[in-house]
């Protein structure tokens, strides 16, 4: 196998273990920092008018490297209203640049002397929207003679199918560290049909909203095992994307999934996304290599506040000041509403930075963004 078409499916691989092993996202940036001869490899979040980013896994950045960029100059990135347009007409946005190759108003910016002060001269930069966030993979070489290669681009570009298939997951879903963290728990907690299934696509876990679909056998169904479509037509389509979805779970495809509708004579359809799953843990006698999401338009959704109380054990006024942060209220405000000082509701907030993990306002609305609400 070519060193490139293994580094192309090892990569692929380890994006598609952190939908369940978050910390699967920082082997990737350390895999291509060693592979590509990168000085940094990082991973920021930013909202869709780059208002506050920030870099969330990065591997040779400093502390204070992220904090200045963090804290400043990843706002002021002067190409940002136009990667902001061209991500909201396709998508997605792929870039390779150098210092000395910009034009001379821009490196005359005080973004592009803070990345020349810290010898980021090389950059190469994937980024893809998923609902309000955009995520962006960012590569750099400090070296002026070392620009990225033809091949390396080429990586990159092969990976944005996969990047936004497991970002699609990511953004409909419970965050992937809550179901990290919270594992059985948590798939149990929420409205979105889940289904594990191993190679030769038998059924090997399911949380309970699948239980419910599945035992209606409408359009989706248990045969022998196995998970099928009820129309003969949607079961050939359903087994062709589950076979090659199969493949790059083990290796040895490049498939990033699929969504589909399956249907039913007397219902309404249901929609299905499929992606790849590779685990660590190979020993295990049901190992999964696929998950199905399957999303019933039937179906009533759990509340937010309901998921924040029973997943996160947020109090009943921890929720109602998420809401309202979320809402878009400031914290004040907030306090306001809830008739709490503005002290109260500061500490109130750092209470649900700690059940819920987030060390930032921006972090927790982000996870909030994710979580359905009531319909």
């Amino acid at each position: 196998m070519p060193a490139a078409t293994g580094l192309l499916l090892d990569s692929i691989g380890l994006i598609y273990d952190s939908l369940i092993y978050p910390e699967r996202w920082n082997d990737l940036l350390t895999q291509l920092w060693l592979e590509l001869s990168c000085d940094t490899t990082a991973i920021a979040l930013h909202d869709l008018d780059n208002h506050s980013p920030g870099i969330q896994i990065a591997v040779g950045i400093s502390d204070r490297l992220i904090g200045e960029w963090n804290g400043t100059y990843g706002r002021k990135n002067p190409r940002a209203p136009e990667i902001r347009s061209k991500i909201l007409r396709s998508g997605s946005w792929f870039h390779t640049n150098s210092i000395d190759k910009m034009p001379a108003s821009i490196r005359e910016d005080p973004y592009v002397h803070w990345l020349q002060h810290n010898d980021l001269y090389h950059s190469m930069v994937l980024a893809m929207r998923s609902g309000s966030v955009v995520t962006s993979l960012n590569l750099t070489r400090a070296d002026p003679a070392r620009p990225f290669e033809a091949a390396a681009q080429t990586l990159m570009r092969q990976l944005i199918p996969h990047l936004q298939r497991a970002l699609q997951i990511h953004s409909r879903n419970e965050t992937l560290r809550m179901l990290c963290e919270a594992g059985k728990f948590a798939l149990e907690k929420i409205d979105t049909a889940v289904i594990a299934l191993n190679e030769q696509h038998q059924v090997v876990l399911t949380n309970r909203s699948a239980d419910e679909i599945l035992s209606r056998e409408r359009s989706i169904l248990v045969r022998a095992g196995k998970l099928v479509a009820k129309r003969f037509s949607d079961r050939i389509a359903l087994d062709r994307l589950l076979q090659l979805a199969s493949q790059t779970s083990i290796g040895r495809g490049e498939s990033s999934g699929g969504v589909m509708t399956l249907h039913d004579d007397a219902q309404t359809p249901v929609s299905v996304i499929v992606t790849p799953f590779r685990p660590s843990r190979v020993w295990a006698p049901k190992r999964p290599c696929l998950l199905v999401f399957i999303f019933d338009p039937a179906a009533k959704p759990f509340s937010r506040a309901r998921l924040l109380r029973d997943i996160f054990a947020l109090s009943p006024a921890e929720c109602r000041l998420s809401e309202m942060l979320h809402q878009g209220f400031d914290l004040n405000a907030a306090a306001g509403r809830l008739g709490v000082t503005a002290a109260s509701a500061r500490f109130m907030l750092k209470r649900i930075f700690h059940k819920t993990g987030a060390h930032r306002q921006s972090q927790l609305l982000q996870l909030l963004s994710r979580l359905p609400a009531d319909g």
